[in-house]
């Protein structure tokens, strides 16, 4: 059954429709403002510390601090690196290769 709604009855539910959705935005503010606390610098710092405590916690500071350190390039490695390629790829890939094998990047990705 297809229903016809007169320009009235349009402008009637979007009159209702707006007064539920009003009040509930209301009433959802309330709420929030309940529950919505300001903590302070000391909570603050207590919670983060208990968080560092938690397996959620460890398990995002594993994920966010190196696995090790980088190690560089001697000048010697550097200088062998650029002494035995003519072009200016080949010295990049050169270091880049010996970068890779000085910090055990190579040796991951074959394992």
């Amino acid at each position: 059954m297809k229903r016809n709604f007169t320009p009235e009855d349009v402008k009637r539910i979007e009159a209702e429709f707006d007064k539920v959705y009003e009040e509930t935005r209301v009433k959802n503010k309330a709420i929030f403002d309940k529950i919505s606390i300001d903590w302070t610098p000391e909570e603050d710092e207590a919670f983060n510390e208990v968080e560092k405590q938690s397996n959620l916690g460890k398990q995002i500071l594993q994920e966010i601090k190196p696995k090790r350190e980088w190690v560089g390039l001697t000048d010697e490695e550097r200088d062998e690196c650029l002494g035995n390629y003519i072009t200016a790829e080949g010295r990049a890939q050169a270091i880049e290769a010996k970068l890779k094998q000085k910090n055990g990047y190579a040796e991951e990705k074959n394992t």
